[in-house]
């Protein structure tokens, strides 16, 4: 098996454009559903559930966005390609807070870029699914939860095959398995 990582946005385009893909495992509906409306994905299953966490240092003593000061960085996943960025500014257009930090925002590529931002002190605070916080099954130890965020929508997970191959058909019907919602689980994810 050989993984191609990215943003869900990124990750659909490529395979729009022809990218040799058999499943597309997205972090979130939209993506999944938009290849499906092409043709480009069938056997779709929503596989998991995730929660959005804004994370800080583990010795800042922030409890909200509101805390940031001038010189600052919030980071979140690019809106146009990282659901988890378009569920952070969801959240903030939502609690009318996207005017006070927006001069704060540095963008990401993925979530994983958020995590690092943050670990190393170039974010003071950053907006990542909590499943993000476990590294092979261990939480990281440099970043704390500030704040568990209230979405409108559960974050939900989606697959779909993108091949006809016997092997795609396969994945699909493993993560509808009691072994596959195990291992989601062990990694914080709820199902």
């Amino acid at each position: 098996i050989k993984f191609n990582y990215g943003g869900s946005g990124a990750l659909r385009k490529q395979i729009e454009s022809g990218a040799p893909v058999d499943v597309f495992m997205s972090a979130n509906t939209k993506d999944v559903d938009a290849l499906k409306d092409k043709n480009k994905a069938h056997d779709t299953y929503k596989y998991a559930k995730n929660s959005l966490v804004l994370i800080g240092d583990k010795d800042s003593n922030y409890t909200s966005v509101k805390d940031l000061k001038d010189n600052d960085k919030l980071a979140l996943g690019e809106v146009k390609t990282v659901p988890a960025g378009k569920y952070a500014k969801q959240y903030l257009d939502n609690n009318n807070l996207f005017k006070e930090v927006e001069s704060k925002i540095v963008y990401a590529k993925d979530v994983k870029q958020v995590l690092n931002y943050v670990e190393k002190g170039n974010a003071q605070e950053g907006f990542v699914y909590k499943t993000d916080l476990y590294q092979q099954k261990k939480k990281a130890n440099k970043v704390k939860v500030i704040e568990e965020i209230k979405l409108s929508k559960p974050i939900t997970y989606k697959a779909g095959a993108t091949s006809d191959k016997k092997l795609a058909k396969e994945w699909i019907n493993f993560l509808k398995s009691n072994k596959a919602k195990q291992i989601l689980k062990e990694y914080q994810f709820s199902v």
